[in-house]
């Protein structure tokens, strides 16, 4: 109770509204380093202190394992009782229970078949393989069959209905549609055959039996009275629908998230849902939560004008002024990467651990060059999260939920952001908050650019223009673009391999 206490002491007003209020349905918009998980951890744990949500009756539902983790961390350490997460396979204990969506569809589905006496769910161990059969069915590319029947499944949408339906939301030219629809029969057929579930399939079998067995549901509704979803911005209709069948009309309801970051579109997340939940005429009670403790002023400005019209809310930082923002143009991708190599070096030299740095990019793709600088120059880097003492190279998505001191963001060009395939552009909405996403990750130094050529996949250079939504950015930091000059790349390398004494340790090559 003492840290409890504390912790609330030092809230800002807004956030101890969040965590206080009593109405059966609360919206946290909680903006960018607004203090989003410091206000889900301390209102569950003030109900539970306060009795107002007992924690065997309470639910926290995340988005992956680790916040979850890091959530069942926060509120153990503030005294809080906390259940065994929810598929470890042992009884749960009183306390609050803590999972994915996922997770909870599994204890769902495998609690029911054991109250019914029936098997437990057999959950496919490969799926790339079944995809992959599936695909060479039809002649289907197995990564663009898999992102299909991922995207149908999280609005519901089985294989019948998926060619109609695609062609409604024009995810593909339509000859393409007819091919992934066969394919994702022919994929429903393969887990038939096995007698198992993909983990799509769990979301819509545990709803399913929440909603024709009402002793069961009655039961589960019971257990879960009072539930609360963190980052419900991307959420998708078969997890909204087994959250909405879970609720106890007598219970309560969290939610909370950003929709600046609604970025999973692509994959069935439908940002919607969270606006009907957060719509007052509904009966919700909206706390926002704009003011941004994580990053300096110049960074909260220049994420903010990249969003521009499409800003929801009004974010300040908490911070005092700091390093403008810079935005750089080049003359082709290899000399941005010799660039970044130099600016990352730099940074460690100033006194930044390696981990406590970022280069951000809209492809994978776009990350080679930036991976070969780093290799000749002697910087440690890892590939994707979790480096121990290392840089990191990341795309916009993989950066979600993750912040660095000093963070560069390369290719803002047309074409890549917002990103164009196959002659189809992205949806620009999403596009922009994606932008807004990886801006927004620096907590206080930002870096941006694009080259004027660049090589996409090992093909030819071509030449490329500015993202639309970098002028405004240049504009907020005072720094326009301007194409550098060329140096010798090999006394760029020597100066880094000096700098870094030559001994640095790599990884991720």
């Amino acid at each position: 109770m003492e840290q409890l206490a504390l912790a609330l002491a030092r809230s800002t007003a807004e956030q101890r509204q969040a965590v206080e209020a009593e109405a059966p349905v609360v919206c946290v918009l909680a903006g960018a380093g607004s203090g989003k998980t410091r206000v889900v951890t301390l209102r569950t744990a003030h109900r539970v202190a306060t009795g107002t949500a007992p924690a065997a009756h309470t639910l926290v539902c995340t988005f992956t394992r680790a916040a979850a983790a890091e959530l069942r961390h926060r509120l153990a350490a503030l005294g809080t009782p906390v259940a065994a997460p929810l598929t470890a396979g042992v009884p749960p204990g009183d306390g609050v229970r803590i999972g994915t969506i996922h997770q909870l569809a599994l204890s769902l589905v495998t609690r029911h078949a054991a109250d019914s006496r029936h098997r437990p769910p057999v959950l496919v161990a490969d799926r790339a393989a079944v995809v992959a059969a599936a695909a060479g069915e039809v002649g289907a590319d197995p990564a663009l069959l898999d992102a299909e029947i991922s995207w149908a499944k999280a609005r519901r949408y089985g294989p019948d209905a998926y060619e109609a339906l695609a062609d409604l939301a024009a995810r593909l030219p339509g000859a393409t549609r007819g091919t992934l629809a066969a394919g994702y029969r022919a994929y429903q057929a393969g887990l038939a055959r096995r007698r198992a579930l993909d983990l799509d399939d769990l979301l819509v079998v545990a709803t399913s039996l929440l909603q024709d067995d009402p002793g069961f549901a009655d039961a589960v509704r019971w257990r879960y009275r009072h539930v609360a979803v963190d980052e419900y911005q991307d959420v998708n209709p078969a997890q909204a629908a087994l959250i909405d069948a879970i609720r106890d009309p007598a219970g309560d309801l969290t939610v909370v998230g950003d929709p600046n970051q609604a970025i999973y579109g692509w994959n069935g997340a439908d940002p919607s849902i969270f606006e009907r939940v957060a719509d007052p005429a509904h009966g919700a009670l909206v706390v926002r939560l704009d003011v941004n403790h994580r990053s300096t002023p110049e960074v909260v400005g220049a994420a903010s004008a990249a969003l521009g019209p499409d800003l929801r809310g009004t974010p300040a930082s908490a911070r005092p002024a700091g390093e403008p923002v810079t935005v750089r143009a080049f003359d082709d991708g290899w000399e941005e990467a010799e660039h970044v190599a130099t600016l990352v070096a730099g940074w460690a030299e100033s006194g930044r651990s390696w981990r406590d740095l970022a280069v951000l990019a809209r492809t994978n793709d776009l990350l080679g060059p930036v991976a070969g600088a780093f290799r000749r120059a002697g910087i440690p880097f890892s590939r994707g999260r979790d480096g121990s003492d290392t840089s990191t190279l990341t795309t916009f998505h993989g950066a979600k939920g993750l912040e660095w001191g000093a963070v560069a963001v390369i290719g803002i060009e047309d074409g890549l952001v917002p990103l164009a395939r196959g002659g189809q552009v992205a949806d620009r909405g999403e596009e922009r908050r994606l932008l807004y996403v990886a801006l927004s990750r620096a907590t206080d130094v930002l870096h941006c650019s694009w080259a004027a050529r660049r090589s996409i996949s090992g093909g030819h250079p071509t030449a490329r223009r500015p993202s639309p939504w970098l002028a405004p950015v240049a504009a907020r930091s005072g720094t326009p673009t301007e194409v550098t000059g060329r140096r010798s790349a090999l006394d760029r390398i020597a100066g880094l391999r000096d700098a870094l004494g030559g001994t640095a340790r790599i990884e991720g090559s």
